[in-house]
């Protein structure tokens, strides 16, 4: 490698200071360059129209006789009954707005499935066409909401 050594007036090499220059313009050029890499700019073209939250919410265990503010007012009471015990009386619900109205009571010990605490219950619902007795699987979720496995019409034995 060949050195270029230019001596100033003073008969000093400026070599290194002009090593050191490029080096500081080479690396001010370098980050600019890659500061681009952390502007964005929306591109409409491959934007979508849809709103945000457009996913349609999956519906309640009971969508055919529950709407969604029975299930509000019936969750917490579900989550009441699968942490009771088997002899303690049912869960009562009521939403007087709808009319509708229900109770929930565990019919089995607690179990685990997939590392949420879950219980087989019988549900009583009454709403507009009269009186449905349900069963199926209640996982308790954080916060008390409830997963509903395999909720189904009551099979008496």
């Amino acid at each position: 490698m060949i050195r270029f050594m230019i001596p100033d007036e003073r008969g000093k090499s400026f070599g290194g200071k002009l090593r050191n220059l490029l080096g500081l313009t080479a690396s001010a050029g370098l980050a600019a360059a890659l500061a681009g890499c952390a502007l964005s700019f929306p591109l409409p073209s491959l934007m979508s129209e849809d709103a945000t939250g457009s996913i349609k919410a999956r519906p309640g265990p009971f969508a055919r006789d529950l709407d969604e503010a029975d299930w509000r007012i019936a969750e917490p009471r579900l989550a009441e009954a699968l942490k009771s015990g088997i002899e303690d009386p049912p869960k009562q619900w009521d939403n007087p707005d709808s009319g509708h109205r229900g109770a929930f009571q565990p019919v089995a010990g607690a179990f685990k499935r997939d590392g949420q605490t879950c219980r087989a219950f019988l549900a009583r619902i009454n709403a507009g066409e009269g009186s449905k007795t349900m069963q199926g699987i209640g996982c308790l979720m954080a916060g008390d909401t409830v997963f509903v496995d395999d909720a189904q019409p009551w099979k008496a034995l």
